[in-house]
């Protein structure tokens, strides 16, 4: 009996000296990239206006995610994500934004000023980054002959005349935004409660939306060099549609 006795005496001092688990109250973004509601596929036939087209590439840079509690601001100014249409998934750790309630969520459409070109105040050549850096120019997103970041590329076909395929001269589009005046935030209201676990903040694009009130079969090609480039209008056009594009915060 006194050896039962103790024996509990010791199981008791053992759970009493286990360590406290380590609050963790780190947020995820994941990117849900459809086209409308379903996931989108390459290859595969969808309707911009009255337009079929396929998309063949679609990856785009977020960067300097910010939250907001009350009057209190979390931002991770130096934080970049590339999302890719081709991985199946497109989560990525942000960090700790600690025990607290959040109203707010907002981040960059593109690369800042401050790294997306060799001007910036934080600039490093593409080539200096790690590999596995979302800004490595390995991620084949940089403009080597114009130094500066391609901020996403929509990549694709369109059948411009109607015919059913995809074979004549001109039906193909590129759409390369990338220009800093043309960088815009992207701001939801949405409420959500940190208390020492993990949580991943789920987000929808439906890429079509980028081509709202946008004419692809005229405007199929969009790579400008500065804000005077003939195509840098398209590229506005593009990224003014960003926020309308992403759509529903929810975990």
């Amino acid at each position: 009996m006194k050896k039962y006795a103790l024996f509990l005496v010791w199981a008791v001092f053992l759970v009493s000296c286990e360590p406290e688990p380590t609050p963790n109250n780190t947020v995820s973004i994941k990117f849900n990239i459809n086209a409308g509601a379903s996931a989108l596929l390459y290859d595969t036939d969808y309707l911009v206006g009255t337009d079929t087209v396929q998309f063949t590439e679609v990856k785009f840079y977020v960067s300097q995610p910010v939250f907001s509690s009350g009057a209190d601001v979390i931002a991770f100014n130096d934080s970049y994500f590339l999302a890719d249409a081709a991985q199946s998934n497109n989560t990525f750790v942000v960090g700790d934004v600690g025990k607290r309630t959040i109203d707010g969520v907002a981040f960059g459409f593109g690369v800042d000023s401050s790294r997306n070109t060799q001007n910036g105040s934080k600039a490093l050549q593409a080539f200096s980054y790690g590999v596995n850096h979302p800004l490595s120019a390995s991620n084949n997103m940089y403009w080597s002959w114009n130094p500066g970041y391609v901020w996403m590329k929509l990549e694709g076909r369109i059948d411009a005349n109607g015919d059913g395929d995809f074979l004549d001269v001109n039906e193909t589009f590129s759409i390369h935004t990338g220009i800093d005046p043309a960088y815009v935030f992207i701001n939801r209201t949405y409420i959500f409660t940190m208390n020492d676990a993990p949580k991943t903040i789920q987000i929808d694009l439906d890429v079509l939306q980028f081509f709202t009130g946008y004419n692809l079969a005229a405007n199929p090609f969009a790579h400008p060099l500065t804000t005077g480039s003939a195509d840098y209008p398209n590229v506005v056009a593009i990224q003014n549609n960003a926020n309308s594009a992403f759509g529903s915060f929810y975990e």
